[in-house]
């Protein structure tokens, strides 16, 4: 802004910046500063001044996994004046700073314990004209303090000053003088320790919010969420430690609010967490363990350490029950005479798009069941496949009513000869004769989209570690007599504890 008249002209001009700060700090305003400038002229008498301020204090968006928010204040004032008279200029000019590190220490609770902070403050005073300095004063003032959250002092050591004039020094100011000059430059950093700490402090502790991106460290579960099957009514010890998002360091911390979730249930109600001592829940698993796409488990829905707070809805969950099933089927030919053992057990793993799938072999061994003359026999033994291709269990009222097994034996290779009537007999031949009349009853209702033969119809037995059976008779259209027997099992696990046991 620049004004004039017949008597002269002034001009006054303001600037404002801000300071650059880094994504991973958050600061009393990010740092800024302004100055402003100003000149005045008359027929005689020409001035003009300066006034300049520089304003920063930023900490780490996140404390360290010890707990450690380290930052830095700087408050900075510069004025100068300039005075044109008779040819002769002065230049008069006074810097004050105040600059400090800062250390934050966090508790347990995330909440800020206290800052210390190790103040310097400068004054510097400069007289010059005709190009020569004509007096010039600098005085320094150092003091370490304990400030609390608010920016209060809790604590301030002696202070350390020293004064110097032109080229000449000396150590010391008066007391009084000193102490005055360090409390006001602990004043100053507390103002912006107290409001950069305050909002990185409330970021940390709202790792919730979207909008600030303040998540400062995660809950890490050992055995990891779905990897751990743990049978009905059985438990196992389920470890948890907070980490660092940065590093992955773990830290001092509690968790608490534990959930049930679809009837898992994980004690005790709050336990603390450090680096070499994870916490450890008991997590027992319900004698109904419901849907294998939602297995139970627990949230953890609160945990404070001193790197920051962890978001809520923590879901540790068992791994979706594995299950086994025990095949044995018997079949006596009655227009060949062979009678073949069929026997297969075969894991099955829980899968989204079709249920319970697994793969696994089939033994079978075949020997004559007569050796009359005239008659065909049959015999032989090896292994081929047994597939489930599809398990999609029924349930009513939320418990399993049925188990929708879909399975696909492989081809069996057996021989068959002729026992002769008289004369030589004729070669033998190939045959798949338990297969064929295994298959034979059902082919009909062989589903080709799941690739298997439907077993429904099961008996639920829920009983130790069966769940269901089923037992097939028939007469393979008068071509034989079976016997088939399925049980489904879930898989043992020797490592399951009873619920309430151990330590």
């Amino acid at each position: 802004m620049t004004q004039s008249s017949d008597k002269g002209s002034s001009t006054l001009s303001m600037t404002l910046d801000t300071l650059a700060v880094d994504n991973e700090h958050v600061g009393s305003d990010d740092g800024y500063g302004f100055g402003i400038d100003a000149e005045a002229k008359d027929k005689s008498v020409s001035g003009g001044g300066k006034f300049g301020m520089r304003i920063r204090a930023v900490v780490p968006s996140c404390p360290t996994a010890e707990g450690i928010v380290s930052g830095d204040a700087q408050l900075t004032v510069d004025l100068s004046s300039s005075v044109t008279e008779g040819g002769q200029t002065t230049i008069s000019r006074k810097v004050e700073s105040v600059t400090a590190q800062t250390e934050g220490q966090v508790t347990d609770e995330a909440r800020l314990k206290e800052i210390r902070v190790d103040v310097t403050l400068v004054s510097e005073m400069t007289s010059r004209g005709g190009g020569l300095v004509n007096h010039a004063t600098a005085v320094r003032a150092m003091v370490k303090a304990v400030l609390d959250p608010g920016g209060g002092i809790l604590q301030m050591s002696a202070p350390t000053c020293a004064v110097s004039q032109g080229t000449h020094g000396m150590s010391g100011v008066l007391d009084g003088d000193c102490l005055s000059m360090a409390r006001k430059g602990v004043d100053i950093i507390a103002y912006l320790a107290k409001k950069a700490y305050g909002e990185a402090e409330e970021k940390w502790n709202k790792p919730d919010d979207q909008q600030n991106g303040s998540e400062c460290v995660k809950l890490h579960f050992t055995p990891p969420t779905k990897t751990e099957e743990v049978a009905p009514g059985q438990s196992t010890d389920v470890r948890a430690e907070i980490r660092t998002v940065k590093s992955a360091q773990p830290t001092w911390g509690r968790l608490s609010e534990i959930e049930d979730y679809r009837g898992g249930h994980a004690s005790p109600a709050s336990v603390g967490t450090a680096p070499s001592t994870p916490a450890v829940f008991r997590f027992v698993a319900p004698s109904d363990l419901g849907d294998p796409n939602d297995p139970p488990g627990f949230y953890v829905n609160k945990g404070t350490s001193r790197a920051g707070r962890i978001k809520s809805r923590n879901l540790w969950q068992m791994a979706a029950p594995s299950l086994v099933l025990e095949f044995d089927s018997m079949i006596v030919g009655t227009v060949q005479y062979g009678k073949s053992h069929a026997r297969a057990v075969v894991p099955l793993r829980y899968t989204r798009e079709r249920g319970y799938v697994g793969q696994g072999p089939l033994y079978y061994e075949t020997v004559p069941s007569s050796m009359a003359p005239c008659i065909v026999i049959v015999e032989g033994k090896g292994t081929t496949t047994f597939d489930v291709s599809a398990g999609l269990p029924q349930r009513r009222n939320g418990a399993v009513v049925d188990y929708g097994l879909f399975i696909r034996p492989g081809d069996t290779d057996e021989i068959a000869r002729v026992t002769p009537c008289k004369g030589p007999p004729p070669p033998p031949v190939l045959t798949s004769f338990w297969s064929g009349l295994f298959n034979i009853t059902r082919f009909g209702t062989f589903n080709w989209q799941l690739a298997g033969f439907p077993m429904n119809g099961w008996t639920i037995v829920n009983q130790g570690d069966v769940l269901a059976t089923k037992i097939m008779t028939t007469n393979c259209g008068k071509l034989c007599k079976e016997t088939t027997t399925m049980t489904l099992k879930r898989k043992s696990r020797p490592t399951a504890q009873p619920a309430g046991g151990g330590p």
